[in-house]
């Protein structure tokens, strides 16, 4: 195995562990809803969703997911017909701000959203010394 080949398979290992270190939590999590003992266990001892239906049982919980999937809905239609709007100015037309438009579209591409999360946070502790509101 030359030089660079054993970097890019470090390289590699190094960043599924990485993937794998992340989501392990999820990996877990999951498995163990299902459970059906009364309390979470990994691994789960038997299949149940009574967990799911304890939740169907509560209109918050049922409220509050419907809000969810209705906002969720409006922002991807908001999306889809902003984005193929400018999309197709920004492709088709010659304009004044063509440039600054194009650069504004794609922002959220370029800035880490690490970066914009500690911005966010430094935002909104400004000034106070205890823990932001969320």
């Amino acid at each position: 195995m030359t030089g660079r080949s054993f970097a890019r398979f470090a390289h590699a290992v190094v960043v599924f562990g990485v993937v794998l270190f992340i989501l392990m939590p999820v990996l877990v999590v999951i498995p163990a809803s299902f459970t059906a003992a009364s309390y979470p266990s990994f691994p789960p001892q038997g299949f149940s969703l009574q967990w799911y239906w304890k939740i169907l049982d509560r209109p918050e919980f049922v409220a509050a997911f419907r809000n969810s999937v209705a906002f969720a809905f409006l922002a991807a239609l908001a999306s889809v017909v902003l984005g193929t709007a400018a999309g197709l100015g920004i492709a088709r037309g010659t304009f004044p701000g063509k440039t600054a438009l194009a650069t504004f579209m794609t922002a959220p591409l370029t800035v880490p959203q690490l970066v914009l999360g500690i911005a966010l946070l430094i935002y909104f502790t400004r000034g106070r010394r205890e823990s932001p509101p969320f």
